[in-house]
């Protein structure tokens, strides 16, 4: 939206704060306005903290995590959908760092935007994580019952394609 912006205003009389409110008029909420840097320095972040977390630099990993969640909340606000996975990220390392209260309130933070989604995707993410986080913690009971939920969750990922096409008519032995 951002790039539509540029290139429309020199072609019409509004300025750019007039073509910004009519934006939020129009999506009824604040746009969100990153410029490519924004975007690729997020990636980047990111890629970063995965690599560190995968080579056992925790803290390293943590500390880009927590970058990029910075970011993401400066860019998108506390309760966008697009945060949620950062947090799931950021918990999980807390939580293999032995910092179960701190992974637990990231973790309760991401399952309030996770409820809100339409994504079943985003549910399994949480199921798996969660069950990471509890054998972490020595509650492998309920690491075993969040295991369960993830698989039943990605399940229903895979499934509902397939359930769709079939109620639409298409066939059934089809992959």
């Amino acid at each position: 939206i951002p790039a539509l912006v540029a290139a429309i205003q020199p072609k019409l009389t509004k300025s750019r704060v007039q073509w910004l409110d009519l934006l939020k008029q129009t999506f009824a909420e604040s746009v969100p306005l990153a410029s490519s840097s924004d975007l690729q320095q997020f990636a980047d972040l990111i890629k970063m903290a995965r690599a560190a977390n995968a080579n056992g630099r925790d803290s390293e990993s943590e500390s880009l995590l927590r970058q990029a969640l910075e970011l993401q909340i400066r860019l998108l606000g506390e309760s966008n959908s697009a945060i949620a996975d950062t947090l799931m990220d950021l918990a999980l390392v807390l939580s293999n760092r032995g910092r179960k209260d701190e992974a637990e309130a990231l973790f309760s933070r991401a399952e309030t935007i996770v409820q809100a989604s339409a994504k079943e995707s985003d549910r399994a993410r949480l199921f798996a994580y969660y069950g990471f986080h509890a054998a972490n913690h020595g509650n492998f009971d309920g690491g075993l019952s969040a295991a369960r939920n993830a698989v039943n969750s990605w399940r229903k990922v895979l499934i509902a394609p397939k359930a769709e096409s079939i109620l639409m008519g298409g066939n059934s032995t089809e992959s």
